[in-house]
């Protein structure tokens, strides 16, 4: 149950950092899966192509 609730709060900051980092809305699933599929120098084209998206 630990690694659950752990995993949960992980993913929770990861959210609010992004959205407080490129000033977004709101980081949905959508978004987290196109990062995990992206290079780290693809980020932000990947965030800019998303939020193109919504």
């Amino acid at each position: 149950m630990l690694d659950a609730e752990c995993t949960a709060h992980i993913l929770e900051r990861i959210k609010e950092e992004l959205q407080s980092h490129y000033k977004l809305p709101s980081v949905d699933r959508a978004l987290l899966m196109s990062i995990q599929a992206s290079s780290k120098n693809d980020l932000y084209k990947c965030i800019s192509n998303h939020v193109g998206q919504v």
